[in-house]
């Protein structure tokens, strides 16, 4: 494995090559080409490195090669990586790019450090690239290939060109503050996740467009100034979106106008067949299947090392019991008052429902875990988890509507299992529906715990459990003998 140094055009002699050690590059028409590069060669360009670079190998199969920057340099050139190359660059907060031309590439991964800036197109390779850039980055067009791609950036970044993830199972991750100055972000065809936190105040109205597939979109809050349009595919896939609305009265504002477009409510979310345009806050929102809060009502007890307490007299560090790392101590806790009704109502689970000693009452997107032995031949996990609005039967799991009901965050260093009221059903889990049922002041204090949740909601790690799907949670129901008796037909 070789080390190649990068340094400025004054310093070259065009035959300089050496390969073992530190080393230097050929100049070829005002340019730096790598020499024959090998898997496990590093790159490294100095500061006062002033050329486009252009890494090749005449390798048959993929090799893996990384490319640092050595400190801050003032100059703006590009990089251009070959066939057969799988690049890992990092680059520095004082740094400034040109253009990153990877589409020969085997694969790109680029991280960013907060303040990076590439002034011209950054395009992906044809297979799975992962980019990431910190806070207050500034990016132009970003244009990504065929594979599974994701792309991760910070608070407050300014996107100057479009953003197109093109085609495969991409996820895109975007920290509040953001401004889409070239007003386009797409994702081509493929079941992809887009996660925007919220627009920075004056932000340019944008387009986001995720194609075909069955696609996930979460945006934060919405400056009712920005006219958006916010699209799904229109053909026979299932898109989901997901709204963080800032106060009861966005949230009323939001339900009118789906009710206006034939929307209509199905657990916590409200549901649309024929994929119609819904405006709201100033922006149109076309295309989705679905448009949908987690936690625990005020009164639920929780067991703890001191025995069953009210979870509205928890305090962070307190010791809770869980199912699979005995007591673990509470990180941060919080709650969110809002009107029980529509989606927000609370699901309640009557005594014995669930193996629970009292009535529980949770928000209807918190998961229970359902543990059975037969689960395990149609799911391969024996325990599961399920949204407790899928496992409504208008019996003994009811939705509880009335009032205002205050839920409960309850967050540990990993997603937990814990007992409520007996019975087992998850943590707070800070992914992308969980942090977006909080108010800003909330998720601040849980990015400040958890600092890395900030530019990537997915690096807290997985759920304890696997989720099951509207169809599986129908079957896990029956083989647990939740689901409604069945409708006696009417006789003749």
């Amino acid at each position: 494995m070789a080390q190649y140094t990068v340094v400025g055009k004054g310093e070259l002699d065009p035959d300089d090559i050496v390969v073992d050690g530190p080393g230097l590059f050929r100049v070829e028409a005002d340019k730096l080409q790598a020499v024959d590069l090998s898997d496990g060669d590093s790159v490294v360009i100095a500061p006062t490195a002033d050329q486009e670079i252009q890494l090749g190998t005449s390798a048959g199969a993929p090799i893996s090669v990384s490319v640092e920057f050595d400190g801050a340099n003032p100059h703006v050139f590009g990089m251009v990586i070959g066939p057969n190359i799988a690049a890992d660059v990092a680059i520095e907060n004082n740094v400034t790019l040109a253009t990153i031309q990877a589409g020969k590439a085997h694969s790109l991964t680029v991280n960013g450090a907060a303040g990076s800036v590439v002034a011209g197109e950054i395009r992906g390779s044809e297979n799975d690239d992962a980019l990431t850039f910190g806070h207050q980055s500034e990016l132009d067009g970003i244009t990504l290939g065929r594979g599974d791609d994701v792309l991760t950036v910070g608070k407050n970044a300014d996107f100057w060109g479009d953003l197109n993830a093109g085609d495969g199972r991409d996820t895109i991750v975007i920290g509040d503050g953001y401004d889409f100055h070239a007003r386009k972000l797409m994702t081509g065809e493929g079941a992809d996740t887009i996660w925007l936190g919220d627009a920075a105040n004056g932000a340019r109205a944008f387009e986001l467009d995720a194609g075909r597939g069955d696609d996930t979109v979460r945006l934060g809050g919405i400056d009712p100034s920005m006219a958006n349009r916010i699209m799904a595919g229109s053909g026979s896939d299932y898109d989901e979106l997901t709204i963080a609305t800032s106060s009861p009265a966005e949230r009323a504002d939001l339900i009118a106008a789906l009710q206006a477009q034939g929307y209509t409510q199905n657990g916590a979310g409200w549901d649309e067949a024929s994929k119609s345009t819904v405006t709201w806050q100033n922006t149109k929102i076309e295309n989705f299947d679905r448009i949908n809060i987690v936690c625990f009502a005020s009164g639920t007890r929780i067991t703890t090392a001191e025995g069953a307490v009210a979870i509205e007299d928890l305090r962070t560090g307190d010791r809770v019991l869980t199912r699979d790392a005995g007591f673990q101590s509470i990180r941060w806790i919080g709650r969110t008052r809002v009107p029980a009704d529509g989606h927000l109502a609370p699901i309640r689970f009557a005594q014995g429902a669930i193996g629970n000693t009292r009535a529980l009452r949770v928000s209807p997107q918190h998961r229970i875990l359902l543990a059975h032995r037969q689960l395990g031949l149609y799911f391969d996990e024996a325990e599961v988890l399920v949204p407790a609005r899928m496992l409504v039967n208008g019996r003994t799991i009811t939705v509880d509507p009335g009032g205002e009901v205050e839920y409960h965050h309850m967050l540990f260093d990993d997603h937990q299992i814990v007992f409520a009221e007996g019975a087992p059903s998850e943590s707070f889990h800070p992914g992308r529906i969980g942090m977006g049922s909080l108010a800003r002041e909330a998720r601040a204090e849980i990015h400040a715990l958890f600092p890395e949740l900030a530019e990537d909601p997915r690096a807290y790690g997985a759920s304890a459990r696997i989720t099951l799907r509207h169809h599986e949670a129908r079957l896990a129901s029956e083989l647990m003998g939740l689901s409604p008796p069945q409708q006696e037909r009417p006789t003749a």
